[in-house]
């Protein structure tokens, strides 16, 4: 029996390391293909779109994408604690292997999403690149909602909201909507990204 007691904390320690690993797939994509996605000034993928496993660290990861003839896209996506790791507060054996290891942070995004700007815009193409921008930012951020929306063929708050940004019926976007698979892909849809 002794040793049941002597082998549980053991066995329970260490959750965010064995529930969720030292790595994290991360996906990158933009409004441009081919784009080379830094992180941390780090080359992690030479086009987009693109997964990785990037280690998980308590600092906020730094994704930067380059394209000639576009300026450099920023976006930041910051760490928390892994939920997995509190179960190790009554080992702290457990909690340790967690914060060497990586285990216990997590990112609190699986994707990034970069829309890049060209270089040298003239002012109709910017004004038309806000305007995209605003639709893919949208459809990424309401993704769920749409869907829901669409599969009851309802026309709520987020599909009219949708339809006065892309100046499209209700009832076109929710056959656009349940066609795609992911929120990257109505977000190219949207706006003809191919």
């Amino acid at each position: 029996m002794k040793k049941i007691f002597l082998i549980l904390p053991i066995l329970l320690g260490a959750c965010g390391t064995i529930f969720s690993g030292t790595t994290q797939t991360m996906t990158f994509d933009s409004n441009v293909k081919d784009v080379k996605i830094y992180v941390n000034n780090q080359l992690v993928c030479s086009q987009t779109p693109c997964s990785i496993d990037v280690d998980r660290e308590s600092s906020t990861m730094i994704v930067t994408a380059k394209k000639e003839g576009y300026k450099d896209g920023l976006a930041n996506v910051k760490s928390k604690i892994n939920g997995a790791t509190w179960f190790n507060i009554l080992f702290s054996y457990g909690f340790t292997t967690d914060f060497t290891m990586g285990g216990m942070w997590k990112y609190t995004q699986d994707g990034v999403y970069i829309n890049m700007e060209p270089e040298n815009m003239q002012q109709a193409e910017a004004k038309q690149f806000r305007k995209d921008s605003k639709i893919r930012a949208f459809s990424l951020y309401n993704f769920k909602d749409l869907q829901l929306e669409a599969a009851t063929h309802k026309n709520g708050e987020y599909t009219k909201a949708l339809a006065e940004l892309t100046n499209l019926n209700p009832d076109d976007l929710h056959s656009l909507i349940a066609a795609s698979q992911t929120e990257v892909a109505l977000a190219h849809k949207l706006t003809a990204v191919n």
